[in-house]
């Protein structure tokens, strides 16, 4: 073997090392995915808008992710495959402690932002940290300061093209500052109602609800309740909206089903009733409150409510701001820490809300630790025909408690007026139909609870006009 050919084996021995050792590091950094995709989504549009950076579209990689992958139910068959940013989706359940607030950024990168939490509480930081810098559509849900008054810091700091409200006023000063960085920002102001459909881009938002004839009794019944679908994945933002609306909702025949609810009211009992879960049917259910808030959010009853759905159950007091991603077939759900919710402990209320059973004779009752007492502590009055009636007693815990209401035709046989069992905090709502043939006046209500043997009744009424 002469010298020029010991020269070219060597050669070739190095180049064959090197093509050894770029195909070894090409295959450590591919490993396998957790995005499962079917079908590629039809209509998806892969341009992204400059206002989005990089930073926006997957959280940075010094965060803890917990990541949760399911394929939409209308898409039984599957691949695995690495998912693009270009053409997807994504809704950030934005931390903002005891508030709300959605960002929502289209496949062609403009953004909506559904409520900004309280005034300071990070949602303002949020945007600026993902690089956003301007808003193309902004929700205020209702006017309730924890919705509005971080819209208000928005307003303040970045362009703002549209804002939508449910057009219901208050006369707090988080309200009139609202109004106020709208005239400054000069955005375009709109008020929706039930029926409307707000345009962003590719996406349009169904808007299920703005009940406006709560404004004088309860603003969160007023609450935007919006619907998105993309692709084959849908979306739920119910606001603080709770029972009544869900009740009005389900009367109407309203299509509600999501995969991906925003829980009703930061996970009060007030709302997310199992009969509204159950036709929702959600994959995946993310509430919103701080922790160790003091309102007791989540209700413990919800949490199981929603569970007993099958739902995955995400909460912003757990696990910091939570991402859904998708791309029309799929979803992927990401979180800043913890792990989805589980079972609340023992002892805290943990019992699904059920109808019960009208109480026997024989049935067993709840033992008293103290003296049976019963109080009406919340109720709708005046009730307009056609619309949903409400009142909650306070009792002891585990209570049998029934409500009659008398019309002039005699006792209501409305659904919603079944016997219950109060909760650990001793409490019970009943939520019904007024009839639109009801005739206007005032009607008495009686309301009974059982406990230990000793039965008490309370009456009271309510306006029908």
């Amino acid at each position: 073997m002469n010298r020029f050919t010991s020269k070219a084996l060597a050669l070739s021995v190095v180049l064959a090392l090197t093509v050894l050792l770029v195909l070894v590091a090409l295959a450590g950094c591919s490993g396998p995915t957790t995005t499962t995709q079917a079908s590629a989504p039809s209509g998806a549009v892969s341009a992204t808008s400059s206002s989005v950076t990089e930073a926006a579209a997957a959280p940075t990689s010094t965060e803890s992710q917990v990541t949760a992958t399911t394929a939409a139910a209308a898409s039984p068959e599957s691949t695995t495959t690495t998912a693009s940013t270009a053409g997807t989706l994504q809704v950030h359940y934005i931390d903002v402690g005891q508030g709300d607030s959605e960002l929502i950024i289209s496949p062609e990168g403009q953004v909506t932002l559904i409520d900004g939490g309280e005034s300071g509480s990070g949602a303002l930081a949020y945007l600026q940290a993902k690089g956003i810098t301007h808003i193309d559509l902004m929700v205020a849900t209702h006017p309730h300061a924890d919705h509005i008054g971080g819209l208000v810091d928005v307003l303040d700091a970045l362009p703002v093209k549209e804002v939508v409200t449910n057009g219901v006023p208050t006369t707090t000063a988080t309200y009139e500052h609202f109004l106020d960085g709208i005239k400054k920002a000069k955005a375009v102001y709109k008020e929706a109602k039930k029926g409307d459909t707000l345009k962003l881009g590719s996406l349009s938002f169904a808007v299920l609800s703005a009940d406006t004839s709560f404004a004088s009794q309860d603003l969160n019944q007023t609450s935007l309740v919006l619907r998105l679908v993309f692709g084959k994945v849908s979306f739920l933002f119910m606001g603080d909206a709770g029972k009544p609306i869900e009740q009005e909702l389900l009367a109407a025949h309203t299509g509600v089903s999501a995969d991906i609810l925003k829980v009703g009211h930061h996970g009060s009992s007030s709302a997310s009733s199992p009969v509204f879960l159950a036709a929702v049917h959600p994959q995946v259910a993310i509430y919103s409150c701080g922790a160790g808030n003091s309102y007791g959010h989540p209700a413990p009853v919800t949490i199981v409510n929603l569970l007993a759905t099958g739902a995955t159950v995400y909460g912003t007091d757990v696990n910091g701001t939570v991402v859904v991603t998708s791309d029309g077939s799929t979803y992927r759900v990401t979180c800043e820490k913890g792990s989805p919710r589980g079972q609340p402990p023992a002892g805290t209320g943990n019992t699904t809300e059920t109808t019960a059973a009208a109480p026997s004779s024989t049935s067993t009752t709840a033992a008293l630790s103290g003296p049976l007492t019963l109080a009406v502590t919340d109720l709708a009055s005046p009730a307009a025909r056609g619309s949903v009636a409400s009142l909650t007693i306070s009792t002891v815990p585990g209570a049998q408690c029934t409500i009659t209401v008398y019309y002039k035709s005699g006792a209501s046989k409305a659904s919603g007026l079944a016997p219950q069992t109060a909760d650990d905090s001793g409490s019970v709502t009943w939520d019904w139909n007024v009839g639109r043939n009801t005739t206007p006046g005032t009607w008495k209500i009686k309301v009974t609870a059982t406990a230990g043997g000793v039965t008490k009744t309370v009456t009271t009424s309510f306006v029908v006009n």
